[in-house]
């Protein structure tokens, strides 16, 4: 699929011609004029524009949901037609996170556990078969058998880091896939996540990223899933239609999205199939059971969504909710699928797997499905409109990233006009200077404006000193707003889970009065239900994730919003001009313009960054998944606490130093520009005289660079 249009192309290349011509044009005269600064601006232009492609190319897609919703099914139809290219995961534990990318070379890289973690695993295996509780146990116990069961020697891969392994085509790739992901997979205990990288034309200009069921129970692994996900331009989240949007999907949904990155997300509602059947006795009709259950489940997600959204907003603000609340309110419309149903419209009845003529047999007793078997199957499968959702959300894309696109070149024009703009004024006064004045009067002006070195100096005392108090004001503010943030991120909210628990009985069959019953029993059905409050291991990770992004971002912007560079140019020019005596006739403040402009140049803002992954890894690499043990779920929310703090503490010791040092280094500017600028305008007012040795010639020039200038077009 083709994901941008090439039509700008030609713009792109068309300015840069232009600004070479011009650049050409404008090159004998680089002792009147300074090329430097138009090389900048075309330089700044083909970054940006390459920057575009590399990092926005791609439309980059998510799949979510628990694990069983039908994933993986619902990627290989999507993507590969229905063949089994990604392996089904039937327990959390053997669910991998999987990254899909085009590659003319077909290849795997696998990021493997590392010892510490796996040490965790041992470890929470230990816990658990001592004390015959906690799912995080259970699950690390499982993958630890999983590891003896293989016969796997577990150093000789988790010493390995990572990996790479080429195939030399995509059906050898396929073979040997199941045996890092796959549910028995040699290797499956081991793969934390994968990169699949495919020659296949389809995905050329996607990449999608399939997660391991976002109630995934170990720490790390949904670390780097949320990791993953912050790059996606749009999510599905599929939630099976048996047990459709149940409190766990609702959790997933809505605490374990990222705050940030994803512009759209669809609810679908998979295994639709698996709804009808349930309606096998409310109706006899299959056209009818397809409509009651579609409306049953939109009212369903309509109703739940509009009750979290209320709860949000009454816990965080309707103004502090709005772009996620925007995000969700998609999913009150599901889009409903089967992506095995889909799949058999497409064969004959006698190539159906044994779950795919069960299915059959189930549909069909509603009527006579086998007269138009192809047409039916395909509006439950209803892939199609999952395909036209797709197409539109890559068409929006294209939209964005075209909109995007047709302003570089304009913008480098209007960068282009103005710096012409800039050439003209400065070569306009130097000759207005030259011909009407003689040197007496420039040697005159030239002495007037040092005399007031220090009254223009005192004036940029005061602007930079200016500068030196918001950026107290808004590191005062900064800290107020982490210092909150620290407050609400370092709580966490219990959630409630109910499960079945299966348990038949045997009961025996025995009457006293009855001598041949006395051996005789049967076993009676005594399953039930147990509700229980639990701590997600992912939450807290959540949390330590916002409260560090948020708080980086807030760091950033104090400089930002502390100095106006436009603004700082403007005043230290109106200092310059207000100490010059401006009823001589000779005066121009263009004059002293390109040196005030060159001069600010060199102020460049901070980039803040701190590692806060070793601060969460070392918090949360104990805890796995839904803690219930109270003695854990305490330690779980010390260890939330206890990480926030150290965040805290490390933001603050960043904040304080980066302030002290752009400070610092605005001061050192400040000295640079009192000094600098009085050079460069002294140097001015030198050339000028300088030119006077020769000044029909120079005046000659300026003539001719003038008119260049004035015929220039952009």
């Amino acid at each position: 699929m083709e994901l941008l249009s090439t039509d700008y192309i030609a713009d792109f290349e068309e300015f840069e011609k232009d600004a070479a011509d011009i650049r050409n044009k404008l090159l004998p005269y680089a002792d009147i004029i300074e090329i430097s600064m138009l090389d900048t601006i075309v330089n700044n232009f083909r970054q940006a524009t390459q920057g575009f492609f590399q990092k926005n190319r791609k439309l980059t897609i998510g799949v979510m949901g628990q694990v069983k919703a039908g994933k993986s099914s619902f990627l290989n139809t999507l993507l590969f037609n229905g063949r089994d290219v990604l392996p089904k995961a039937a327990t959390p534990k053997t669910a991998t996170l999987t990254k899909i990318e085009y590659s003319e070379e077909n290849s795997i890289e696998i990021e493997y556990y590392s010892p510490e973690e796996w040490q965790t695993f041992k470890e929470s295996a230990k816990t658990s078969a001592a004390m015959g509780i906690h799912r995080s146990g259970d699950v690390a116990s499982e993958i630890i058998k999983l590891a003896k069961k293989s016969g796997v020697d577990p150093q000789k891969y988790i010493n390995k880091g990572r990996e790479t392994v080429t195939f030399e085509s995509r059906d050898k790739l396929m073979e040997q896939l199941n045996e890092y992901v796959g549910e028995n997979g040699r290797l499956t205990p081991f793969v934390k996540c994968v990169i699949l990288r495919i020659n296949n034309e389809e995905i050329k200009d996607i990449s999608v990223v399939d997660t391991p069921g976002l109630n995934d129970p170990i720490a790390s692994r949904t670390a780097r899933t949320k990791d993953f996900m912050k790059h996606c331009d749009v999510a599905f989240f599929l939630s099976g239609a048996s047990q459709f949007l149940d409190e766990n999907d609702t959790n997933l949904l809505t605490t374990q999205l990222p705050s940030e990155g994803i512009k759209r997300l669809i609810l679908i509602c998979s295994r639709f199939d698996g709804g009808v059947q349930d309606t096998l006795e409310d109706t006899e009709a299959l056209d009818e059971a397809i409509r009651h259950i579609k409306s049953e489940l939109t009212i369903q997600a309509r109703n739940t969504i509009s009750d979290y959204i209320k709860k949000l907003e009454a816990r965080r603000g309707k103004a502090e909710s709005q772009d996620f609340v925007k995000l969700i309110e998609g999913c009150k419309k599901p889009c409903f699928i089967s992506s095995m149903a889909y799949n058999m419209s497409f064969k004959d009845q006698s190539d159906y797997s044994d779950e795919e003529k069960l299915v059959f047999e189930n549909l069909n007793s509603f009527d006579d499905l086998e007269e138009n078997a192809e047409a039916t199957l395909r509006k439950i499968g209803n892939i199609d409109e999952v395909k036209k959702l797709f197409n539109e959300v890559i068409a929006e894309k294209n939209i964005t990233l075209e909109e995007r696109a047709k302003k570089f070149a304009p913008d480098a024009r209007n960068n282009l006009a103005e710096l012409i703009r800039q050439y003209s004024d400065h070569v306009t006064a130097r000759f207005n200077m030259l011909n009407e004045q003689d040197k007496a009067d420039i040697e005159r002006q030239k002495k007037t404006v040092l005399s007031q070195k220090n009254a223009i100096n005192a004036d940029i005392e005061a602007i930079f000193g200016d500068i030196a108090v918001r950026i107290e004001e808004e590191k005062v503010r900064t800290t107020g707003i982490i210092r909150d943030m620290k407050t609400d991120c370092s709580s966490i909210s219990e959630h409630t889970e109910t499960r079945h628990v299966k348990n038949y009985v045997r009961v025996s069959d025995a009457k006293w009065y009855n001598p041949f019953s006395w051996f005789s029993s049967h076993y009676e059905d005594r399953s039930y239900s147990v509700t229980e409050s639990y701590l997600d291991t992912a939450d807290a990770i959540d949390s330590v994730n916002r409260f560090a992004n948020t708080a980086q971002k807030n760091i950033d912007q104090i400089f930002s919003n502390a100095v106006n560079i436009r603004k700082v140019k403007t005043d230290i020019l109106k200092s310059v001009i207000a100490n010059f005596d401006t009823s001589d006739d000779s005066f121009d403040p263009n004059f002293f313009r390109s040196a005030v402009e060159s001069t600010l140049n060199l102020i460049e803002f901070p980039v803040i960054h701190f590692d806060s992954d070793s601060i969460r890894d070392n918090a949360f690499g104990s805890f796995q998944g839904h803690i219930t043990d109270t003695s854990e779920t305490s330690s779980l929310r010390i260890a939330l606490s206890r990480s926030i703090s150290d965040i805290f503490g490390l933001t603050m010791d960043k904040l304080l130093s980066s302030v002290k040092e752009f400070k610092e280094s605005i001061s050192s500017l400040k000295e640079n520009v009192k000094e600098k600028l009085m050079k460069d305008i002294e140097a001015e007012y030198d050339k000028i005289l300088e030119q006077f040795g020769s000044k029909e010639a120079e005046l000659k020039k300026y003539s001719e660079v003038s008119d260049i200038l004035n015929k220039l077009s952009v």
